[in-house]
């Protein structure tokens, strides 16, 4: 748990708690984060989204932020997977740069429109968005990103049609065992998340997740 950051960018629907002794806390105060590695207990690995410094879910200054995850202590900083796509030479090698500078991971992360919806009843919409995946998979190596995740397995805010879940589902994972044995060629891990019935109805339990990963039959797909 990440206990309560000022300056609060969004607005915050959580009401902070004094800590307890479970407790985790990233203090930011006065341009300087702290969050000491030396008092950790296990092998977890902490990580923050790049978006929560800011209002927009990209930007231009990923080594700079790079940085700052490393002097907050974290091991990774998750940064949305659009601008991946078409991003230069130049700024892979100067974001690959501050990676190895600063010992931080980067992750990607993102939800589906309707023309990558893996769950698709469209064969036609369906094969279109597994190359879409391949693509993005090809695209996220160049920053050395082994894990992606997000609602990567139907479309992200996609409500209609929850009649044919089953036949959706099983559209999913026949996208996801041909997108999980790409992503082996670049040891990446797609990672799916679960999320609550008004995001999709696809993946709403744990349990789903575990179901779709299995029948998608890649070590990959998680």
């Amino acid at each position: 748990m990440i206990q309560d950051i000022a300056p609060h960018t969004y607005h915050n629907e959580y009401k902070p708690v004094t800590p307890d002794g479970n407790s985790i806390i990233l203090a930011y105060e006065n341009g300087k984060c702290f969050f000491h590695k030396k008092e950790r207990q296990s092998n977890m690995k902490y990580g923050i989204t790049y978006s929560y410094w800011g209002k927009d879910w990209e930007g231009s200054d990923y080594p700079q932020k790079i940085e700052r995850a490393r002097k907050c202590g974290l091991d990774i900083l998750e940064i949305f997977y659009g601008r991946i796509l078409t991003m230069s030479d130049q700024e892979i090698a100067e974001i690959n740069a501050a990676q190895k500078d600063n010992g931080i991971e980067v992750y990607a992360l993102g939800g589906f429109g309707a023309k990558q919806d893996l769950s698709s009843l469209d064969e036609t919409v369906r094969r279109g968005a597994v190359e879409e995946a391949k693509a993005l998979l090809k695209a996220i190596s160049r920053l050395n990103i082994h894990n992606f995740s997000g609602i990567n397995y139907g479309q992200w805010c996609g409500l209609s049609d929850p009649e044919n879940k089953a036949r959706r589902f099983e559209q999913a994972a026949r996208s996801l065992g041909e997108v999980g044995r790409f992503a082996a060629d670049y040891d990446i891990s797609w990672n799916m998340e679960v999320v609550n019935r008004f995001e999709s109805y696809l993946v709403n339990t744990a349990q789903e997740a575990r179901d779709l990963a299995e029948a998608s039959g890649s070590k990959n797909i998680n």
